[in-house]
């Protein structure tokens, strides 16, 4: 008789292992249980490998987690075929099958995410990273030399309250744009200087949109993580009753 053991997988999906056999008063229902998580391990350990090489780029990583959510789906599927006549055995897989589908739902939810982030690219974040420093460099430049415009000051305070007090977290996004809206407020008189504002603010919105791509992915990875927080004791429970005399 055979058990289920627990590996932590990307996102903190679910990727049952079996492990050694032992005494039970329901071998054959056990046995049946831990047959059908078998079947999907190979497939779920692959697709692990290549979501953890694949988690920097979002169009790569939707293919294989769109799999890796099928398997779920397979296996769930499967468990509720298996005919279970102990009714303590029977609720410890209910609970835990249940578990896959709000597992499964959650994963389609940050697959919707990952469609929507297809633009979250490398080469679109270093052009972000590139532009912020070009942008930096037409600021200092506008407002180099001993004799500084009085326009540096007006840009300089407003600046300064933003490093002062940066956004965090889910409030980055929407700190940008507050920052860039706040700079787009101050009336200018060096053509020199309104030009580099203005390409900073463009910069600032750009970041923005990627922020907010970003967000929203965390808050899809966040409800996976929290449709398996209780896994390990659903697990535990059906290999304690299968571990029983």
């Amino acid at each position: 008789m055979k058990l289920i053991t627990r590996q932590l997988a990307p996102f903190a999906l679910v990727a049952p292992l079996l492990l050694g056999a032992a005494c039970s008063k329901q071998p054959s229902e056990c046995d049946k249980i831990s047959a059908v998580a078998t079947a999907s391990v190979k497939e779920m350990h692959r697709l692990e490998a290549r979501i953890r090489a694949e988690a920097h780029e979002a169009s790569a990583l939707s293919k294989d987690a769109q799999a890796f959510t099928s398997v779920i789906e397979k296996t769930v599927e499967e468990l509720r075929a298996v005919e279970i006549k102990t009714d303590a055995l029977k609720g410890h897989v209910d609970a835990y099958t249940k578990m896959l589908e709000a597992t499964a739902a959650a994963t389609k939810g940050l697959l919707a995410a990952l469609e929507d982030a297809a633009e979250l690219t490398d080469a679109r974040l270093v052009a972000a990273q590139k532009s912020m420093a070009a942008a930096q460099a037409g600021l200092v430049s506008a407002c180099g030399g001993d004799e500084k415009p009085a326009d540096c000051d007006k840009i300089g305070a407003v600046m300064q309250r933003f490093t002062d007090a940066p956004p965090s977290g889910p409030e980055m996004s929407a700190g940008l744009v507050a920052h860039a809206e706040e700079l787009e407020k101050i009336e200018l008189e060096s053509a020199e200087i309104k030009a580099a504002k203005l390409a900073y603010t463009a910069v600032l919105r750009e970041f923005s949109a990627l922020f907010a791509i970003a967000a929203k992915l965390d808050a899809k990875v966040e409800e996976v993580n929290i449709a398996v927080e209780n896994e390990d004791a659903l697990v535990e429970a059906i290999n304690a009753f299968c571990r029983a005399e």
